[in-house]
């Protein structure tokens, strides 16, 4: 009896637009051969590195395994079965492993296109109604590729060998099928100081990078914009453009992180020195409301007989009050500016203008009409 396995194809809109749609591998076992599970991981190794198709079990893709076994050899039994499925596969792989001693195996591969299957039994009703020989006959001669290899399977590698003979002997068929891996893996190294909260944008696919290598398979060729940014802007987003060619791994090691600490730094200091200029320019408003209330009960008031009493206090050269909300809007843009203006690591440079600006204006337009 044949082991089995079963390709699905998913869908392509739940795909991101820059990986290749891919489908599922499904194999079951109807043998008692102890290499059948050797079988098994070089089907996983030779349709993941030739084709977009992926491994599964035959009980996830939604096929009757029990209805297979009953099957025994018949493509049309497959087929009935394999359409049965919640959705219909793309490719049906079939194995089987013969031990003849010695440390000797056959394994007997065969691949059926349920597409093309269904095709041929339509074509072989028409021609020969209800004949279900002639119906296994057009199937095997328009839908499936077979092989046969004898040797070992003592271990993974050596099953892996022949799966990947089996698949590449197939190319062809496999490429006019689209089912022939044209995408690359892109493996990226991250720099130093990258951690949980370091995302990686290609393209339209973004995925998180809580490890230091970060691996994307399935990427179709092209040239993309890459992004490494921190969610929590811990430094500077690193913006490269990369090639991926067709069938290829593209490491990369990326360039060192920008933490910008010079920006942090003027951010931590434009927002203390807002506080203090701040708590300065209520001091010296407090200050001058308690002056005035003394005499007038504002804050401008007239020191001398002759004087204008709608003056501001004096403190020194400068009008006191004026001098006081001058400094609080300067430091109370400083420090606003600090917490809600670009990244962490960026200086508040329009903040620090904007504070330096706001105060000027107050105190001189004070000034003016004093």
């Amino acid at each position: 009896m044949l082991g089995l396995v079963v390709l699905p194809l998913l869908l392509v809109s739940t795909t991101p637009p820059v990986l290749e749609p891919t489908g599922t591998v499904a194999w079951l076992s109807t043998s008692t051969s102890a290499s059948d599970a050797l079988v098994y991981a070089g089907v996983e190794r030779s349709f993941k590195t030739y084709t977009s198709l992926r491994p599964a079990t035959a009980a996830s893709a939604g096929i009757d395994e029990a209805g297979l076994r009953r099957c025994g050899g018949s493509f049309l039994c497959w087929l009935e079965m394999v359409q049965r499925a919640p959705r219909v596969p793309q490719q049906l792989v079939v194995t089987h492993v013969t031990a003849l001693g010695g440390g000797q195996s056959q394994l007997r591969l065969a691949m059926l296109d349920p597409e093309l299957a269904a095709a041929a039994r339509a074509a072989a009703e028409d021609r020969h109604p209800g004949d279900r020989e002639a119906a296994e006959t057009l199937i095997f001669e328009d839908a499936v590729r077979a092989s046969v290899y004898t040797g070992p399977l003592q271990s993974e590698a050596q099953a892996t060998q022949f799966l990947l003979r089996f698949v590449r002997r197939h190319e062809g068929w496999l490429v006019r099928a689209r089912q022939w891996r044209t995408t690359s893996q892109v493996e990226l190294q991250l720099p130093d100081g990258s951690g949980p909260d370091t995302e990686v944008q290609l393209g339209s696919l973004t995925v998180g990078a809580p490890r230091p290598t970060v691996r994307i398979d399935g990427v179709q060729a092209g040239v993309y914009p890459l992004v490494v940014r921190s969610t929590k802007g811990r430094h500077q987003p690193l913006r490269l453009e990369i090639t991926v060619p067709t069938s290829s791994v593209v490491q990369l090691n990326l360039p060192p992180l920008d933490f910008e600490t010079r920006g942090r730094a003027l951010r931590q200091t434009a927002r203390w020195t807002g506080v203090a200029t701040f708590a300065a320019g209520t001091a010296f408003l407090v200050h001058s409301i308690v002056r005035a209330s003394k005499r007038s009960g504002t804050v401008s008031v007239c020191m001398q007989e002759d004087c204008d009493p709608n003056t501001f206090v004096p403190i020194g050269p400068l009008l006191e009050a004026p001098l006081g909300y001058s400094l609080m809007a300067a430091g109370a843009v400083w420090t606003t500016g600090s917490f809600v203006e670009g990244e962490p690591y960026e200086t508040p440079l329009w903040s620090i203008i904007a504070g330096a600006v706001l105060g000027g204006a107050a105190y001189g337009l004070s000034a003016a009409l004093d």
